[in-house]
Parts: structure tokens; sequence; C-alpha cells
């Protein structure tokens, strides 16, 4: 499954709230947990790839156009809307 990055806000100096949307996201189910997260990969500008892609071959590319990994805490999802 892959999103793209809809909005970025600044909560405070070390916390960013991140809206990710269309995609393939149509397949997302919430659960009924508090928690929900997702993991993440950020692609570099100037990478040679493009989403969706293969991550060992994003990988191969070396370590400045590597993806960046990140685990994201889910907030909110809008299904109508396709937005997380």
């Amino acid at each position: 499954m892959y999103a793209e990055v809809q909005s970025v806000e600044q909560l405070t100096p070390h916390m960013i709230r991140v809206v990710l949307g269309k995609g393939d996201l149509t397949d997302f189910v919430s659960t009924s947990f508090t928690d929900q997260y997702v993991s993440a990969y950020f692609v570099p500008p100037g990478s040679p790839y493009q989403v969706p892609f293969n991550l060992e071959e994003a990988r191969s590319t070396g370590p400045n156009f590597e993806p960046k990994a990140r685990r994201l805490t889910i907030r909110d999802w809008d299904p109508e809307g396709r937005l997380m």
C-alpha cells in the first residue's frame, strides 16, 4: 500500500502532523484499537525511482537516495476522503 503526503503541520519543535492520502489507501482497514500505526517510507528529492517502488531496489540506490523509514501513529482515518 502507498500514499502521498498531502500536508505537513509543525505541532511542536519536535512533532509534526503528516496527512497521507491518494495512492491505494482504499484497501486500508481501520481497527477498533486506540493506537494504530503504519510504517512509512519517504522518498528523498531527486531519487531515481517513483512510488510505488520495490524497497530492495530503492535501498540499492545508495545512502543519498535510500527511502527514509518512519513509524507514524494514525490519529484519524477518513475513508471517504481516503486521508490518514
